[in-house]
This record gives C-alpha cells, sequence and structure tokens, in this order.
C-alpha cells in the first residue's frame, strides 16, 4: 500500500510541477491595459533594522538585497549568520533548519544552500533567525532556524534569472531562475537552479601505528552536477486562511578520481612499502518532498494548522577501487574492488498546531507530529580482492511526539512555559539477522523569562533541551573497506545524544545599531563521534561511530551591528568558551579541559548615496578545539567583493573573491595504545566569483480609475 501511495504521490508531485510551470506562462499572454493609479510623493520611513523577541531576531533585509544576486549572498551580510563556503549556520548553533513564510521545509542539511542558492534576494523583506526553536519544532540537535520573509504582490506575474561563474584551479558555473505569479486569491511560485562543474582538494595524513608510521596523500577534482526544482501554490481562502501544496525536487551527482600516494617507514625510518592507487566514485542522489499545508485563522491569535509531508530520498553509491603496493623485498600486493551500494529512505510525517488565546492574556500553543521512515541500505561487491561480503540492512525508525506551551505576556515582560515529549521506535535488520528493536522517551522543556525595554533591548533568561538520534551510516554494523589498511563501519549499539543548556542573553540596542550578548552553560552526553581503532599486528586503522564522549561547557559570546554610518555598515562577532570532555571508551584521554574562540567581522561599504555601488570586507578565526579524542587546529579566511544595482535595481552584479588569506584544515586523531594520525587537508583554494541577475516583473488584470482629486493629492 505505501509503495502505492508513493509512486501516487511522485506522479501528483511532477503533475504539479508541469501546473505550476505553465501558469505563469499562460498568464503572460493576459497583458492588462487597465491600472489603479494614486500618485503621492515619496515617502521614507525610518525603522528599526534590528528587532528582539523571545528566542529570535527579526531583521529588516531591504536595505541589504541591491547588488545580491541569490538568497545565499543575502544571508552572508546579515548578523549572527555565518557563511563559510556551503556552509550556512547561525553563530552558537550546530544547524539549521529553513522555514519560508512560516512553513518549515522538510529536507536533508546536505541540499540546503543549494536551494538557498536557487532563490532570489530580490522579493525577500525580512529574516527572521529563531536561536531557540522551542517546544513547537522537533527535538533534533542544537540547532536554529531560518525563516525567509518574503513580499507577497496581488495581480502580479514577475520573476529573475540569475548566472554566478566561478574559479578556484577549476570552473564552475550556477544559473537559475524563478517565477511568481498571482490573481486573486491564487499564488504559485517556481524556483529551479543548476551547478555545474569541478572543485579539486588534497588529503593528508600520517599514521602512527607502534611499529611504523605510514604517509598518505590524496587528490580529489570531483565534477559536481545539481540541479534543484521547487514549486508551489497557495489558494486564500480569504484574507486569514489558506491552503498550501509544494514541490521540491533535487538531483545531483558526483563523479570523482582519486589519485594516492602512500609509503610506510619502520621506527628507525627505514622504507617498508610505498604504492599508488586509483579509485572512481560515482555517487547520483535524488530527493523528491510532496508537501500539504492548510490552516485556519480566525482572529490574530486563534490559530489551527495541519501540515503533511511525503519524501523519500535515493543515494547510490559506485565505488571502483585498484592499488599496487610494493615491499622492500620486492613482492607486489594489488588490490581490486568494485561494489555498488544504494539508501533510499521512504517517509511520512504530519503535524497539527493549534493556537488558542486564554484569559488573563495567556496564549496557549499545543501540537503533535509522527515521523514514519525507514531506510533500505545495500552494498554489493562485484569484483574483490578483499574479505567478500555485501551488505543489507533495513532501518525503520518511528517518532511521535506531542507539545504545550503557555506564552504570557505582562507589561513588559514576556513568559514561555512549556515542554515536549517525544517517543521514538526503531527496528535494525542486518543480513537476515532476528531484528534488533529499541524504544525511548524524552521530555524537551522549554521556559523561557523576557524583559523588554522601551528603546529595543531586552534580556532573557532560558532554559531548554534537545536530542541527537544517530544516522542510518552510523547504526549500520557493514564493515566499508576504502582500501587494504583503511575500515570504516558502524555501530548498531549507538545510544542518541542528549544536551540541555541554561541562556542568559542581554540585546543592547542604541543609536544606529546594537550589541548583543550571551552566556550559555551546556551539558551534552553521550556525544557521537567517529572515533579509530589501529591494528598493530596488520597496521588496519578502523574508524567506528561510538557515544564516544561527554562535555560540559561555559561560552560567552557577543555579536555587534552598526549601520548608522553612511559609508559603512559594520557586523562583527566573537566568543570564548571553556569545555571539559570527558571519555565513555577506554582507547582515549579519560578527560581533558581546553578553551576555545572564534571571530568574524564584516565591513559592508556604501560608495554612493543611493547605495547602487558597495563592497565588503569579511573575515573568521576560529581557534584551537580539542577534546579526549583529538584535536582540529585554528582556522580562518578572508573573503571581499563589489557589488553593483542598476536598471531601477533589476540588474545586479557582483565580483567577489573567496579565501584570498586561508589556512588548512589540520590537526590529529587519537587511537588506541598511543597511536595516533595526523592530517592536513587543502578544503580552501582561492576563488573568484562572478554573478549577475535580473528582475522583471508588472502588475495584470488591474482597473485604471482616475480620481476627481488626483491634482490635490499630487501638491499633498
Amino acid at each position: 500500500m505505501y509503495k502505492h501511495l508513493s509512486i501516487m504521490y511522485k506522479h501528483l508531485s511532477i503533475f504539479w510541477l508541469i501546473v505550476l510551470a505553465a501558469l505563469p506562462c499562460n498568464a503572460a499572454q493576459v497583458d492588462t491595459t487597465f491600472k489603479d493609479t494614486l500618485t503621492l510623493k515619496e515617502v521614507v520611513v525610518t525603522q528599526r533594522l534590528i528587532k528582539h523577541e523571545a528566542g529570535k531576531v527579526i531583521i529588516n533585509v531591504t536595505p541589504f538585497r541591491k547588488g545580491k544576486t541569490n538568497l545565499v549572498d543575502l544571508l552572508s551580510e546579515l548578523p549572527g549568520i555565518n557563511v563559510n563556503g556551503e556552509n550556512i549556520n547561525i553563530i552558537g548553533k550546530g544547524s539549521i533548519k529553513v522555514m519560508l513564510n512560516g512553513r518549515l521545509k522538510n529536507m536533508p542539511a546536505s541540499e540546503i544552500y543549494g536551494m538557498l542558492k536557487a532563490r532570489p534576494a530580490y522579493n525577500v523583506t525580512k529574516v527572521e533567525i529563531i536561536k531557540e526553536p522551542g517546544a513547537k519544532y522537533d527535538a533534533e540537535g542544537n540547532y536554529g532556524i531560518l525563516n525567509i520573509i518574503t513580499e507577497r504582490k496581488i495581480d502580479y506575474i514577475g520573476g529573475d534569472i540569475g548566472e554566478d561563474v566561478s574559479y578556484s584551479r577549476k570552473w564552475k558555473n550556477q544559473m537559475r531562475a524563478s517565477l511568481n505569479y498571482s490573481k486573486k486569491k491564487i499564488d504559485t511560485n517556481f524556483n529551479g537552479g543548476w551547478t555545474y562543474g569541478k572543485t579539486d582538494y588534497t588529503e593528508t595524513n600520517q599514521t602512527y601505528f607502534t611499529n611504523l608510521t605510514r604517509h598518505s596523500s590524496t587528490y580529489s577534482a570531483p565534477l559536481k552536477n545539481n540541479y534543484n526544482l521547487s514549486g508551489m501554490i497557495d489558494y486564500h481562502l480569504d484574507s486569514l486562511s489558506i491552503i498550501s501544496l509544494s514541490v521540491i525536487y533535487s538531483n545531483s551527482y558526483k563523479k570523482n578520481i582519486g589519485q594516492n600516494k602512500m609509503h610506510s617507514y619502520d621506527v628507525m625510518g627505514n622504507s617498508i612499502d610505498e604504492g599508488n592507487s586509483i579509485s572512481y566514485t560515482h555517487t547520483p542522489r535524488e530527493n523528491l518532498t510532496s508537501s500539504f499545508y492548510i490552516d485556519r485563522q480566525w482572529n490574530s491569535t486563534d490559530k489551527i494548522s495541519f501540515t503533511a509531508d511525503l519524501f523519500r530520498y535515493d543515494f547510490h553509491n559506485y565505488y571502483d577501487f585498484s592499488s599496487n603496493i610494493l615491499n622492500t623485498n620486492g613482492t607486489h600486493l594489488n588490490d581490486k574492488f568494485v561494489n555498488n551500494g544504494r539508501s533510499v529512505l521512504k517517509g511520512f510525517s504530519a503535524a497539527l498546531d493549534f493556537d488558542k488565546q486564554l484569559p488573563w492574556g495567556i496564549t496557549m500553543n499545543l501540537g503533535g507530529k509522527v515521523i514514519l521512515t525507514t531506510t533500505n541500505n545495500n552494498t554489493l561487491y562485484d569484483i574483490t580482492t578483499l574479505p567478500l561480503q555485501n551488505d543489507d540492512f533495513e532501518y525503520t525508525e518511528n517518532v511521535y511526539a506531542g507539545y504545550l506551551t503557555f506564552n504570557k505576556k505582562a507589561g513588559k515582560f514576556d513568559f514561555i512555559l512549556g515542554g515536549r515529549y517525544e517517543w521514538t521506535w526503531t527496528n535494525s535488520i542486518s543480513n537476515d539477522t532476528k531484528s534488533k528493536k529499541k524504544s525511548y522517551g524524552t521530555f524537551v522543556p522549554d521556559m523561557r523569562l523576557s524583559y523588554n525595554f522601551d528603546n529595543g533591548s531586552n534580556i532573557a533568561l532560558s532554559v531548554n533541551s534537545s536530542l541527537e538520534r544517530p544516522e542510518i551510516r552510523q547504526i549500520n554494523p557493514f564493515s566499508y573497506y576504502m582500501n587494504r589498511y583503511e575500515i570504516a563501519t558502524g555501530n548498531p549499539e549507538l545510544r542518541p545524544s542528549t544536551w540541555w543548556n541554561i541562556r542568559l542573553s542581554n540585546g543592547l540596542a542604541f543609536n544606529g545599531g546594537q550589541l548583543v550578548t550571551e552566556i550559555t552553560y551546556a551539558k551534552l552526553s553521550n556525544i557521537i563521534d567517529q572515533t579509530i581503532t589501529t591494528d598493530p599486528v596488520n597496521n588496519i586503522s578502523t574508524a567506528q561511530w561510538n557515544n564516544a564522549l561527554k562535555e560540559t561547557s561555559w561560552n560567552i559570546g557577543t555579536s555587534f551591528f552598526y549601520y548608522k554610518l553612511k559609508w559603512v555598515k559594520i557586523s562583527a562577532a566573537m566568543g570564548c568558551g571553556y569545555d571539559k570532555t570527558q571519555a565513555n571508551i577506554a582507547s582515549l584521554v579519560s578527560n581533558l579541559n581546553s578553551f576555545s574562540a572564534f571571530g568574524n567581522a564584516n565591513l559592508r561599504f556604501v560608495f554612493d548615496k543611493n547605495q547602487t555601488w558597495s563592497g565588503f570586507i569579511g573575515g573568521f578565526y576560529t581557534g584551537r578545539e580539542k577534546t579526549v579524542n583529538g584535536r582540529i587546529d585554528d582556522s580562518y579566511g578572508l573573503n571581499c567583493g563589489l557589488n553593483h544595482s542598476c536598471l531601477n535595481n533589476r540588474l545586479n552584479i557582483k565580483l567577489t573573491a573567496i579565501n584570498i588569506l586561508a589556512s588548512k584544515t589540520s590537526g590529529y586523531t587519537r587511537s588506541n595504545d598511543g597511536m595516533y594520525m595526523i592530517f592536513k587537508n587543502d578544503y580552501r583554494p582561492l576563488t573568484f566569483i562572478l554573478g549577475l541577475s535580473y528582475s522583471f516583473g508588472k502588475a495584470i488584470n488591474i482597473k485604471s480609475k482616475k480620481y476627481s482629486s488626483e491634482d490635490i493629492e499630487s501638491r499633498f
């Protein structure tokens, strides 16, 4: 039944994409000759760019849009958001989720960057940075939410096209287009993006066994070909209620040829063996999500909404490996294997939310959610000189959740009290063995108290927690051979990691800017991390996922934003922390205390009074991070760019240089019996980007009226 339902949804999704694409085309033929005109002199409204509310920051992004060719460019200049390559995160949070106009998008984390890159910046009015999602949203680790708010134009057709061409030792091209159509009660939107090109990087490491040292260097130049499509149709029942259907589809593949060189030495520095290997990897991925949304709002406070998602993620992996190793005694070791792997996740989720205004000014929020997923994972070795093995792993995870919160505003105080309970049931079957069923329940509290000052400043105290469930690749016990000496495997005994924190924050607003300071105490348990065990007899290293450690930390961070000066806008953030980590497994150091630090700054220069010419210089620094499992060294980077907006802000052009000064990713990972691995990877090449976008649009089907008072209005 589920199979037929999935096929039906896939056909419906494709049908709606065709409908959404066709609607604007048909509408373009209905060019109207009527327009409702009312001439008034320009009124300049001065408003605060940043507003603080309980657990979130609201930014008016209209002044930042000029010269931005896509949504990623816009986000990169907003205070509190860090964009580093294809990684986008909220400062102080581990990951992000994305909402569009208040609706949470169900998509893999790896697809978020591509989706945002394919969306325009010209019609975005506000961005809400939700640092404390609260009990209403899923307990899925330390994440934040970006809510992208766009303007709605009634009886309108328009859109934009854009392209970025980048060079970083290899060429890459990113194209996108969007169409928006509104007619009476119907709104439609269509976005498409395509990325094609190559990148390259080098990974080096040295593994120290008890009896030898192995040096390894791998060069890769993957070819990426990604495209994503999204469509949405809204039907407004009235001014307060809406029915919506949306579809998100992405298809990507990466082809890569990796070239590795290896050399081993004994404890006296004498050569033991040397060799090289070549690997060919092809990893196509396909994701499809269909969403249905309906809400009914009786007034500004009372509302009920229902959301249902049907999703399917399909990931293939083809790996062809061959190597030749020459020992000092003259013998050759030749290895070759070919494997085909596939993982398919099918799922359904539904959520019901209800908001109600109670007596005494109390707002009640309650709701429930169910998430049902099944993942089938298999790998077949066609040719191999290594131990013959095939993978057949099925993992089912069902989550049932309910939440209840109360919000009370009393003068300048704002209280939030509530919680969320999630019950998780899992079942795993590996290679026809007996199924392993597990279940656990988790309560997530949500308590916040804030005080708002007249000038827009606020101070808040919050207590919240969450959990992070293991991924299928972390649970699957299958041993995956990268080569003769390196093995990766999952751990079916993994437990979810949990965390909770107490945060005191202060947002100080002043004329032309803001200063936000946060002090956080956090406690994390059963942290999932990849640990390495080395075999000194066979000189093989095995990487396995474990509940490796627990951590207690104190952190203080501050962010600064100043926009009063006409010629420069300043955004900066910095912070430091004290961390105490303790090992849960015997092969690691029992405990370790360390300090961490970070900082970033962005200067946006305005070169003319109309802000059509602007430029920026931005950089970041992350201090050394140490745990009982190893260390990651300091990292830094510097970027700059020039933006221009013309043709009445319809044409936006940018020229950007990324990683002008950039560090390599380096550090070490501990193993058992004093053995360890040092790594140094070149992931940040100097990159130049030339981008442009052009937006278009016009009003349709609006009757023209000439008012008798038009002369008076023009003088007014």
